[in-house]
């Protein structure tokens, strides 16, 4: 408090009207109950998939990579465990987005009928890497964890161009949403 002044007059309006935690937590670009995400929730979603994904396609090229001849300062080999360490964070941080998005968006877009195929197909991926994550940690055997790789390699390849497909629907139908049939339109009135 300052010396000298006083505080300024609280001006008594009434009580505040109350408002549900929907309507506290609604926003200009999103409907409740809606399927688009907030922008913020988009941008986490898209950077972890991108940095999981750019993680690892940079394994993916370090591995591959004929590292044979080069000098110990200038080999491309020292970099794989760094990209290995990134890509597991983000792996953990893409499944605690995925379950963000197994609560609401996907339940949501499936019950309007939008993008299924995509996302289907992108939740199943995403499951199946999950696994074969999880074997490429846990399983022994040498013919058994090469089999594994290989999968978790081609998986993850598959993956991320039907990401980039899901996003494009995704929008695409927000701009041109399906028209409704006629027992849809009976429905609603």
């Amino acid at each position: 408090m300052r010396i000298g002044r006083s505080a300024p007059a609280r001006v008594d309006r009434g009580p505040r009207p109350t408002r549900s935690a929907d309507e506290r937590h609604r926003h200009r670009w999103a409907e409740p109950g809606g399927i688009r995400l907030s922008p913020r929730h988009r941008r986490v979603c898209e950077a972890t998939l991108v940095l999981l994904a750019a993680s690892g396609l940079a394994w993916l090229f370090l591995h591959f990579a004929d590292a044979a001849d080069c000098e110990p300062e200038a080999c491309l080999a020292r970099w794989i465990p760094a990209t290995l360490r990134v890509h597991g964070a983000m792996a953990m941080a893409s499944l605690i987005v995925i379950g963000g998005l197994i609560q609401g968006h996907v339940p949501r877009a499936w019950r309007a009928g939008r993008n299924r195929l995509a996302g289907a197909l992108l939740l199943g991926g995403a499951s199946l890497l999950v696994v074969s994550g999880w074997g490429l940690y846990y399983v022994g055997g040498d013919w058994l964890r090469a089999a594994t790789s290989v999968l978790h390699w081609v998986l993850g390849a598959a993956v991320v161009p039907i990401f980039f497909l899901h996003l494009a629907r995704g929008r695409r139908t927000r701009r041109n949403p399906p028209a409704l049939t006629t027992e849809e339109i009976h429905e609603k009135q």
